[in-house]
């Protein structure tokens, strides 16, 4: 249970940090234009167990650019290496994020939402969904940036809780 808790501290934790950075600083920044963080992402997926690399994600992530207000936040991902086996899988995290603007040129992410994660295969597929909880973290200079983050899945009909970690370049909108 220590990724709950992990999401659960870097929450609180960006909802202090948000707190403590002046308004002016927040519209200074090049992502305040509500235009569209768009990025690629790789990523490791785990359980409580550890980690689990050979499934590792390849993915789009899309965040509305609007600092310190509720915004939409998707990705869409698969794992290459069940593609070679004949299946292909399909992850799609939906939800809200809150970017807030900890400093001049990076934002903390906290976020929530819904989890999709389906397969189909020549005989046939199937899916489940559940609930998501996670923070990220984004640093960039002028249109580019980089983007770390981990997300939490709770998926009710299985046991455990599976978390994701996820390192991506992005584009960040002008004003």
């Amino acid at each position: 249970m220590r990724a709950p808790s992990f999401v659960i501290l870097a929450l609180v934790a960006a909802t202090r940090a948000g707190a403590q950075v002046p308004a002016a600083d927040t519209t200074k920044s090049n992502s305040s234009s509500g235009g569209w963080i768009i990025g690629t992402s790789l990523g490791i997926p785990g359980e409580s167990e550890g980690p689990i690399p050979q499934l590792f994600t390849l993915g789009v992530t899309f965040t509305q650019a609007k600092p310190n207000h509720l915004v939409p936040d998707i990705a869409i991902g698969t794992m290459p290496f069940v593609l070679a086996f004949g299946v292909v899988p399909i992850g799609i995290r939906a939800g809200v994020g809150l970017p807030l603007a900890v400093a001049p040129h990076l934002l903390l992410i906290p976020s929530g939402g819904v989890s999709l994660v389906g397969a189909i295969s020549p005989g046939g597929g199937g899916g489940i969904g559940g609930i998501n909880g996670g923070v990220s973290a984004m640093a960039y200079a002028a249109q580019v940036g980089i983007r770390v983050g981990i997300t939490v899945h709770n998926f009710g009909q299985t046991d455990g809780v599976y978390w994701l970690a996820e390192f991506g370049i992005v584009h960040v909108p002008l004003p």
